[in-house]
């Protein structure tokens, strides 16, 4: 027996409440304490974080391991979950030192139901193989979300969903954290949204938050992680202000402009220096502009950052491993002659477009990876795609709806699918010599 869609009556809520005009107006969620001119230019702020910060103090090797989760709900949670796992566990030798995957990763990009995952393990490191099960994956956070919002205490609050929605976070996974907290010694962990006014993807570092004259250290990981996974009319949108107290533009000297992607971002993100046209910024789904977290790392492969640059340089081995619990339902279109349903239509229509979008992003991240290995002899690459359709149980898998409540028997399938595809993985066997697994 299947647990109902909860999402789905949470969505009928927001519907209902919109109608009958009992909207809230969401609070600005960056911190007013903002930034200066001298602020930016002396790069003053105490240990941003930032991605040219985090690349000067990557660990001095000659691999490079990137990762990015997709959405999909808690299916993408346990996914990128099991993944993790299989890197925690694989071991390899290089220069006579023994390194565990999990350890030499460099960077992690995720929306939607990923960034539970990502964020978790940026703030905890390793104590998410002791509690991320039990605090999140295997908790029906549906119905706790549906509880909260059919409360009389939500009822007669001014909070938007999403604010609701990040307090809950906050008081069950992440302790009312900021990027503050996020540990220093491990990867840099990219939470992105989608900017829908501007229309392009939102990373939550201080790059970004330079644009906006905001400090990131101060901003709450749960409100990120709600921006990131504000599924539209389920949830509301995450609101920025867009502070004037700075004159920072977005610098696209050194960004590659020969592509109409890379044009279109460049444009979005010079938008925030018009702060009278754009006095706030609202944030959704992080997986409407980027649903697999590749894009967030081929724009910053595009921007040329001079810092990554001169660590590429150095660089034998670039690994990146694309984790996408996309599903393909079987919405049986083609089994009668009648006009499908208008669900199975939106369904179906909405599965074509995600697929060709996440077949781009692929394509896209594969030719940068040959222009690297191109640029030198000595560099080998690999694109590593954990997904679902070569599952030994990939009907069962597709059929996982996008939810927050999922079956224990759903989640333990997740979780060793991505476990099972990192341990047998044929790319990473190549790349590395792996210590024996018992």
């Amino acid at each position: 027996m299947h647990k109902p869609n909860l999402l789905r009556q949470i969505m009928a809520i927001s519907l209902a409440t919109n109608l009958i005009g009992c909207g809230s107006i969401p609070h600005v969620t960056n911190s007013t304490d903002t930034i200066t001119n001298d602020t930016v230019s002396n790069k003053s702020l105490e240990a941003p974080y930032s991605i040219t910060l985090k690349t000067d103090d990557a660990q001095d090797n000659d691999v490079l391991i990137l990762v990015s989760f997709s959405g999909g709900g808690t299916r993408a949670a346990a996914l990128s979950y099991g993944v993790m796992k299989g890197m925690r566990e694989l071991e390899y030798y290089s220069a006579g030192q023994q390194y565990s995957l999990i350890e030499q990763l460099d960077v992690i990009s995720s929306v939607s139901g990923g960034s539970f995952t990502s964020a978790y393990y940026g703030l905890y490191q390793d104590k998410l193989f002791a509690t991320y099960e039990e605090e999140f994956l295997y908790k029906d956070i549906s119905r706790d979300l549906l509880s909260i919002l059919t409360s009389p205490e939500y009822v007669l609050s001014s909070n938007s969903r999403s604010a609701a929605a990040a307090n809950f976070y906050n008081e069950n996974l992440f302790s009312r954290a900021t990027f503050s907290e996020i540990k220093e010694d491990g990867p840099i962990v990219l939470i992105n949204a989608t900017d829908l006014g501007g229309g392009v993807r939102f990373s939550f570092v201080q790059e970004y938050f330079d644009l906006l004259c905001s400090d990131v250290n101060d901003y709450s990981i749960a409100d990120a992680v709600a921006a990131s996974s504000a599924v539209p009319f389920i949830f509301t949108p995450v609101l920025l202000e867009n502070h004037s107290d700075c004159d920072v533009i977005f610098d696209s000297s050194q960004w590659s402009d020969s592509n109409t992607l890379s044009r279109s971002t460049i444009s979005g993100l010079e938008s925030y220096a018009d702060k009278e046209r754009r006095p706030y910024v609202h944030l959704i789904d992080g997986g409407i502009t980027d649903n697999l977290g590749l894009m967030a790392l081929y724009d910053i492969f595009e921007s040329n950052n001079t810092t990554l640059q001169q660590k590429l340089d150095h660089i034998n081995k670039v690994v990146i491993i694309s984790v996408d619990a996309s599903t393909k339902p079987n919405w049986g279109i083609d089994q009668s002659p009648k006009t499908p349903s208008a669900r199975n239509m939106l369904g179906a229509v909405t599965d074509v477009q995600l697929h060709r979008y996440n077949d781009m992003s692929k394509l896209l991240i594969e030719e940068r990876l040959k222009k690297w290995k191109s640029a030198a002899d000595h560099r080998e690459t690999y694109f590593i795609d954990v997904n679902l359709a070569n599952a030994s149980n990939t009907s069962f898998l597709y059929q996982i709806p996008t939810d927050f409540n999922l079956e224990s028997d759903q989640v333990d399938a997740l979780i060793e699918h991505g476990y099972q595809q990192i341990l047998t993985s044929p790319q990473l066997h190549t790349a590395f010599e792996f210590a024996p697994t018992y």
